[in-house]
């Protein structure tokens, strides 16, 4: 074929990326800026939630945590003599939940569990349950001055 005879290439093929228009192709500093200003703001809204959410986990693990004491307590407490059963007592807890030795200060100590065991449990129906007991808990974090309560009933085990 002669060379006069060629088609002429199409514009989007050439060489410098001109586009059909004439215009070089590519973003212009308008729409660079708008996108970093979108981004910019979703990320504020991003970080905005971060403390909830920590906060939320926080408060779970802080449940989880007192949920496992107050089963090592009852556990604990289980395992006496119905007859024998002490009053008022205390244990102390790691930041983990793990029993702590007996020990009259608080070193190394996260929670303190204070438990007290009534004498009488009262039913909803006005009757006392002689051979059932209630088990009240207070769980206080030494770091934070935070308490929480709950209570358990105890019953007659033989023992």
């Amino acid at each position: 074929m002669p060379p006069s005879s060629q088609t002429p290439l199409l514009p989007s093929a050439q060489a410098g990326s001109q586009s059909r228009s004439g215009r070089r192709a590519g973003f212009t500093l308008v729409e660079i800026a708008l996108t970093i200003g979108i981004l910019a703001f979703s990320l504020v809204a991003i970080m905005g939630l971060l403390p909830i959410g920590l906060k939320a986990s926080r408060q779970s693990i802080e449940q989880s945590l007192a949920l496992e004491m107050s089963q090592t307590v009852r556990a604990y407490l289980s395992s006496l003599p119905y007859s024998a059963l002490p009053a008022t007592g205390s244990f102390y807890f790691d930041e983990e939940g793990m029993l702590l030795p007996a020990q009259d200060d608080e070193t190394g100590a996260r929670y303190r569990v204070f438990y007290t065991n009534l004498a009488a449990t009262a039913l909803p129906d006005e009757q006392s349950a002689p051979n059932v007991r209630t088990s009240q808990l207070m769980i206080v974090n030494l770091v934070t001055n935070e308490e929480r309560t709950g209570s358990f009933h105890l019953p007659d085990n033989g023992l």
